[in-house]
C-alpha cells in the first residue's frame, strides 16, 4: 500500500515506563499525521487527537464486529481450533453493530434500572467491608489484587447469584479471557485458556438457566429471562453469551476504574483529603471517578474497517483493523 506511513514501533506502548506514564508516549505522536500506523498484530491504524477520535468512533464504516482478529494471526489449523471461542465471542453485545447492539442493549437495560441498581446496595456495602475488614490492620495495603480486583467480580456474582463457592473460579475463568484483550504477545496457549474458560462459563450459566426456568430468583439471570420488549426476547445463545460478557466486561473495567480513581486522588491530596472528611463522597468526586476524563479505564477502543475509508493521505481497506487511542484524546479537547 503505498501511502502506508512507517510502522510505530508496538512495545513503545507494552513496556513498564509505558504503563506507568502512558501520557509522555502518547504526546510525542500528537503532532504527527492524522491516522499513524503501529507494528501489532500484522499492524493496524491508530489515532491520537480528540477530533480525530471522536470522528472515527462516530463513523458508521468502522465496526465492532472484530472478534476473529484474535485468531487470524495464528496458523490455519489453529485458527479452526479456535473457532469456537471467537464465535462465542461474537455474540457479546459488545461486538455487535447496530441496529443488532441497539435491539440487545434495549432489552437488557431493564435488567439495569435505577432501582434494580439501587437494590444492590446493601450487599455491595457488605462485600466492600468484607474486603476492606482484613486490611485495615495493616500499615500498607496493594490495593489492586486485594480490593480492586476481587470486588467486582464478586458483586457482578451476586447480580447473577453465583454461589460463593465458585468466586475465585469465576475470577480465574475471567483473567483467562481478559488475557486476549490488548495483549500483543497472545499465544496459543492463551487461546487454549481462554476457550476453556468460555466453555466452563458457558456450561455453568446453561445449568443456572435451567434450574431458573423450573424456579424464578431475584436474580439478574431470572430477570434477563423474563426481559421483553414488542415481543422481542433473548434467544437461548444471546442469554447465555450476555451473562459471561457481564461477568468478564463488569470486573474488567471497574477493577481499572478504582485503581486509576485512587491513583487520581493521590495526585490531588487536598481533595482526598476532603473526600476523607466526610461521611459520604460528594456527587462531583464520584462522576468525576467513574468518568474520569484523562485516566479513563479503557485507553484504545477498536474497530474493524468494514468498508473503505479515506482520510486525508491516507486509506483504511475492509478489514484493517483500527485504535482510537482515548487515553491520550482525553488530554486533547481540541
Amino acid at each position: 500500500m503505498s501511502d502506508v506511513p512507517v510502522p510505530l514501533l508496538a512495545k513503545e506502548f507494552f513496556t513498564q515506563e509505558f504503563l506507568r506514564d502512558p501520557y509522555s508516549t502518547y504526546r510525542r505522536y500528537l503532532d504527527g499525521r492524522g491516522l499513524q500506523y503501529i507494528d501489532i498484530h500484522g499492524s493496524v491504524w491508530a489515532v491520537f487527537k480528540h477530533a480525530d477520535c471522536s470522528t472515527f468512533l462516530r463513523d458508521p464504516r468502522l465496526s465492532a464486529k472484530r472478534t476473529s482478529t484474535l485468531i487470524d494471526e495464528f496458523p490455519a489449523e489453529k485458527q479452526k481450533e479456535f473457532s469456537e471461542l471467537a464465535r462465542t465471542l461474537s455474540l457479546w453485545m459488545l461486538f455487535f453493530d447496530a441496529p443488532e447492539h441497539t435491539r440487545l442493549r434495549k432489552l437488557m437495560n431493564k435488567g439495569f434500572s435505577p432501582a434494580a441498581i439501587e437494590s444492590l446496595r446493601p450487599q455491595v456495602e457488605k462485600l466492600v467491608e468484607r474486603l476492606l475488614l482484613p486490611l485495615r490492620r495493616n500499615r500498607q495495603i496493594d490495593l489492586l489484587p486485594q480490593f480492586a480486583h476481587p470486588l467486582p467480580a464478586y458483586v457482578i456474582a451476586e447480580m447473577l447469584d453465583v454461589p460463593e463457592s465458585l468466586h475465585q473460579r469465576f475470577i480465574h475463568w475471567s483473567n483467562a479471557i481478559a488475557t486476549l484483550f490488548g495483549n500483543p504477545y497472545r499465544t496459543v496457549d492463551h487461546l487454549d485458556a481462554a476457550q476453556r474458560a468460555i466453555h466452563s462459563l458457558g456450561d455453568y450459566f446453561r445449568e443456572a438457566v435451567g434450574v431458573r426456568r423450573k424456579q424464578k430468583g431475584n436474580d439478574l439471570i431470572s430477570l434477563l429471562m423474563e426481559i421483553e420488549e414488542d415481543g422481542d426476547v433473548l434467544t437461548e445463545e444471546e442469554l447465555y453469551a450476555q451473562c459471561i460478557m457481564l461477568h468478564f466486561g463488569g470486573h474488567e473495567t471497574t477493577r481499572n476504574l478504582i485503581g486509576n480513581g485512587l491513583y487520581t486522588l493521590l495526585l490531588h491530596p487536598d481533595q482526598a483529603a476532603e473526600t476523607s472528611r466526610s461521611s459520604r463522597i460528594h456527587p462531583d468526586c464520584r462522576r468525576g471517578i467513574a468518568s474520569l476524563r484523562k485516566s479513563g479505564a479503557i485507553h484504545r477502543p477498536h474497530s474493524l474497517a468494514g468498508f473503505r475509508v479515506l482520510w486525508r493521505r491516507s486509506t483504511l481497506r475492509s478489514g484493517d483493523y483500527f485504535h482510537a487511542r482515548s487515553g491520550q484524546s482525553r488530554c486533547t479537547p481540541v
